[in-house]
């Protein structure tokens, strides 16, 4: 869970993440989006975005879990290691993963696919605003 958090933490501060061998999150912000036909109108949102480059690596959450439990970096790149290695383990064997407070996962051949978690702090639900729907008819010029 400590992993979760760290990732988190990052796409908070950074608005994006590289999870060594997996994949890479980003935070993305939408503006307001109306759809004519329906009259629904969306506020304003964050949302998480995942691209499966596993070949990435970068030291951002190595350093980000090391300073979060206060270890040394090499103890801190074993745990996301052997973390991210259950991970795609889980996701070998049962073709779906879910982290809380994250989302799902879903693997296609090599393909893996990812649904933002409805607990998810960056979850558009979340972020105060609901969705409007607006009748054309009612406003008058």
């Amino acid at each position: 869970m400590e992993i979760i958090t760290c990732i988190l933490s990052l796409l908070d501060k950074n608005k994006e993440v590289v999870v060594p061998t997996f994949g890479k999150f980003s935070l993305n912000f939408s503006s307001v989006t109306e759809d004519h036909s329906t009259g629904k109108v969306l506020p304003p949102q964050k949302y998480i975005a995942f691209e499966q480059p596993h070949k990435l690596n970068d030291i951002y959450l190595v350093k980000e879990l090391q300073a979060y439990l206060n270890i040394n970096q090499d103890e801190a790149e074993k745990i996301v290691l052997e973390e991210i290695a259950k991970w795609k383990n889980t996701l070998k064997n049962s073709n779906s993963l879910t982290l809380k407070g994250l989302g799902s996962f879903t693997l296609d051949k090599e393909r893996i696919t990812y649904e933002v978690s409805k607990d998810c702090i960056f979850n558009y639900r979340n972020y105060g605003l609901p969705e409007l729907y607006v009748s054309l008819k009612d406003i008058k010029a």
